[in-house]
């Protein structure tokens, strides 16, 4: 489902409750840059929540596309797996990384690609429990990919309260709005 984050926050948040009867949503956290910036970080992610919702819509200043990277926790140890599908329309690609740093959640495009900004949304599962935690990432980009589907494992049964996310080349432009929900 298109997120469209020119809209009201809290109205995609109400959009994805909807589907999840008898939850509780909460706005974590949310913003729009005003600062290129080399990451964008949610430091402080309250207890309870048992999914939290990632959405980006950005683009890098570098001038080809790069990919989104997103850490667990400050752990830059290699504990993550990814997966990827993409497809332009014509051709399907697929990617992967095991043992690796980061999980990648998308491609978005850069300073050469269309002036629309890419849109990434990301669905973190079992935020709370004693298990490895799972992520399913969705992504719409105006760089070279029309669309990209992404899942991914942290390797660590810790709580997740803090997320962090970077590109692989350039920083986020000015402009670039994200969104962090959380439901109990």
């Amino acid at each position: 489902m298109p997120f469209g984050l020119g809209g009201t926050y809290v109205a995609v948040a109400q959009q994805i409750k909807s589907g999840l009867a008898g939850t509780a949503v909460s706005m974590i956290a949310s913003g729009v840059l005003a600062a290129p910036a080399a990451t964008i970080d949610f430091s402080s992610i309250p207890t309870g929540f048992k999914i939290i919702v990632l959405y980006l819509e950005a683009r890098t200043s570098d001038a080809g596309d790069s990919l989104v990277r997103l850490t667990f926790n400050a752990d830059a140890g290699n504990n993550y797996y990814w997966t990827a599908n993409k497809s332009d329309g014509t051709n399907c690609t697929g990617a992967y990384g095991a043992a690796v740093a980061f999980i990648v959640i998308g491609t978005i495009g850069g300073s050469g690609s269309a002036t629309q900004l890419g849109m990434i949304q990301a669905s973190i599962g079992n935020k709370t429990g004693a298990y490895q935690k799972s992520l399913v990432s969705l992504c719409q980009s105006q760089g070279s990919q029309l669309l990209q589907f992404y899942g991914g494992t942290w390797t660590n049964t810790s709580e997740v309260n803090r997320l962090t996310c970077a590109l692989a080349a350039g920083q986020f432009i000015v402009g670039t709005k994200y969104a962090l929900v959380g439901y109990t």
